[in-house]
C-alpha cells in the first residue's frame, strides 16, 4: 500500500505540475503557438519511442525478476542501456538528417535543433529501472522538486507569445535534469559496464515490443503529426487542447498498473491464480471506479473546463474534448488487458495483433477525416481506435486467463453518473463564471457519486479502502 501511495503521489505531482503548465502556456501563447510548440515536440519525441526499442516496458518486467541479485540486475542494466545509446544515436543522425534535408522544417529549425536535445539524451531516460525496483519514493520526490523549478521559471521566463523558443528550451531544460537526477542516483543499486553484455539475448523480446509499440504510437503520437501535416499547426494546437486534457488523469488510472506489474509479473510466473485473480479484480474496479466518473465528468462539463484550462480562444476544440471524454476509461481497460495481463504472461504477439489492427482504424479514420473535419476528426478517429484495441485485448484475455470481470460495475458506475446531467442544468442555470460552476460541479458531483457508492451500494472496493485507513 505504501508503495501505491508513492506512485500515486508522484502521479498526481506530475498531473497537477502538467495542468499548472499546460493552462499556463496554454493561455500565454495560444492555440497557433501551442500547435507549434506541440508539433515541434511530437516530432522530436517520435524518434526518442523508436530509439527506446520498447525498453520502458520490457525493462520494467525485467528488473523486476532481476531485483533480488544485484549482479544480474546490474548486466540487466548494462544491456539494456547499451541497446537503448546505439538506437539513440542511429536516431539522432536520421533526425539531423531530416531536419536538414527538408524545407519543411527550415523556417523553424533552431527550435527543431532544441527539441533533437530530447533524441540525445534518450537514452538516460530510466525511468524503467527505478519503476521495476518499485522505487515510488525516489520518483514522487524528484518530480515535486523538478516540476516545481520548472513551473517557477516558466511563470517567469514565459511571458507573452514571443517567448515561443524560451518555453521550448525550458521543456528540454527539466527533461534533461530529470535524466541526470535518475543517473546521479544509480551507485548502490546497480553498476555499469561494457564488458560481458550479452545484447542479442534481448533483441527478440524488444523486437516484438518495439514493432507492439511502434503501431500503438501510429494511434498516439502520430496523429498529432498528421493533423499539422493535412490541417496545419492551429488544428494542432486545437486537438492537443483536448486531447491532453482529457488524458490527464490517464496518468492516474494507470499508477496502479505500474505498481501491479511487477506483483502480476511474479503471480504469472508463479502460477499463483489467486493472488493474479485478486491483482487484477482490483486493477479492474479501480479503473471503473475512477476512469467512468471522470470520464463522465468530462464529457458533461467539458465547456467549463475548457474555458478555465486553455481559455476562450480554444472554444472550438469544445466538441473535440467530448468525443474523447472516455479515452481515460477505455485506455485504462487497454493496459489492464494489454500491459498487466498479456505482456506479463508472454502474449505479446496477440497484443501486437490488437495493435496492428489500432493502427489499420486509426490512420483509415484520420487520412479519411481529418482533412474534412481537422481535429474533430482526428479525434474521432482516437476514439473509435482506443475502443477497438481494448476490444481485441479483451478478446485475447478471455480465450488466456480464467478471469471473470465484474462488468456489472461497469453499467452501475455509468447509472450514477447520469445524475451529472442534472447537476450540470442546475449549476448553469446560475449566473456565475465558468470556473465557480466548475468548483461545484465537481464538489457536488464527487460528494453524490460517493455517497451512493458507499452508503446506497456499499461497495467492497472503496469500503476496504476506507476501512484499512481507519484500523
Amino acid at each position: 500500500m505504501k508503495k501505491y501511495l508513492y506512485n500515486l503521489i508522484y502521479v498526481v505531482a506530475n498531473i497537477l505540475f502538467t495542468v499548472a503548465s499546460f493552462t499556463y502556456t496554454n493561455w500565454i501563447l495560444g492555440p497557433d503557438l501551442i500547435g507549434k510548440a506541440q508539433f515541434i515536440l511530437t516530432f522530436a519525441q517520435y524518434f526518442c519511442l523508436i530509439a527506446a526499442l520498447g525498453i520502458p516496458i520490457y525493462g520494467v518486467v525485467e528488473v523486476a525478476k532481476a531485483a533480488g541479485n544485484k549482479e544480474r540486475l546490474s548486466k540487466l542494466f548494462s544491456e539494456l542501456v547499451v541497446i537503448n545509446l546505439i538506437a539513440t544515436l542511429v536516431m539522432l543522425v536520421i533526425y539531423l538528417l531530416i531536419i536538414s534535408i527538408f524545407t519543411t522544417f527550415h523556417d523553424d529549425y533552431s527550435l527543431y535543433l532544441i527539441a533533437g536535445g530530447l533524441v540525445f539524451i534518450g537514452f538516460t531516460t530510466i525511468e524503467w529501472l527505478y519503476v521495476g525496483l518499485e522505487q515510488f519514493r525516489f520518483l514522487a520526490v524528484r518530480t515535486l522538486v523538478i516540476r516545481s523549478v520548472y513551473m517557477v521559471a516558466l511563470v517567469a521566463l514565459v511571458r507573452s507569445e514571443a517567448d515561443l523558443l524560451i518555453y521550448l528550451i525550458l521543456y528540454s531544460l527539466s527533461i534533461f535534469a530529470t535524466n541526470i537526477w535518475y543517473l546521479f542516483n544509480l551507485p548502490g543499486k546497480v553498476r555499469f559496464w561494457f564488458r560481458n553484455l550479452d545484447l542479442k539475448k534481448h533483441i527478440p523480446a524488444l523486437m516484438l515490443l518495439f514493432s507492439t509499440t511502434l503501431t500503438i504510437s501510429f494511434y498516439t503520437i502520430v496523429d498529432v503529426l498528421l493533423v499539422g501535416f493535412l490541417a496545419g499547426k492551429t488544428e494542432v494546437g486545437l486537438y492537443t487542447a483536448a486531447i491532453k486534457l482529457n488524458k490527464l488523469v490517464i496518468p492516474v488510472i494507470g499508477s496502479l498498473a505500474t505498481v501491479l506489474i511487477p506483483g502480476i509479473s511474479r503471480s504469472i510466473a508463479d502460477r499463483n491464480d489467486g493472488a493474479l485473480k485478486k491483482l487484477i479484480d482490483n486493477s479492474f474496479a479501480f479503473i471503473c471506479l475512477l476512469g467512468i466518473p471522470v470520464s463522465a465528468g468530462m464529457l458533461v462539463f467539458a465547456p467549463e473546463i475548457m474555458h478555465v484550462f486553455t481559455g476562450p480562444k480554444f472554444a472550438e476544440a469544445i466538441p473535440a474534448m467530448q468525443i474523447t471524454a472516455f479515452l481515460a476509461f477505455f485506455i485504462g481497460l487497454g493496459n489492464l488487458f494489454g500491459l498487466q495481463l498479456l505482456i506479463p504472461g508472454g502474449f505479446r504477439k496477440q497484443y501486437m495483433i490488437a495493435t496492428l489492427i489500432g493502427v489499420v482504424i486509426s490512420l483509415s479514420l484520420n487520412f479519411l477525416l481529418i482533412g474534412r473535419y481537422g481535429h474533430t476528426g482526428a479525434a474521432i478517429a482516437m476514439m473509435a481506435t482506443e475502443i477497438t484495441v481494448s476490444a481485441v485485448c479483451w478478446y485475447f484475455v478471455r480465450k488466456r486467463y480464467p478471469i471473470n470481470f465484474n462488468w456489472m460495475l461497469v453499467l452501475q458506475t455509468i447509472g450514477i453518473c447520469l445524475l451529472f446531467v442534472p447537476v450540470a442544468w442546475l449549476l448553469r442555470s446560475w449566473d456565475t463564471i465558468p470556473l465557480v460552476r466548475l468548483i461545484f460541479a465537481v464538489a457536488m458531483c464527487a460528494g453524490l457519486y460517493f455517497a451512493i457508492q458507499i452508503f446506497v451500494l456499499r461497495e467492497k472496493h472503496i469500503l476496504e479502502i476506507i476501512q484499512r485507513k481507519w484500523r
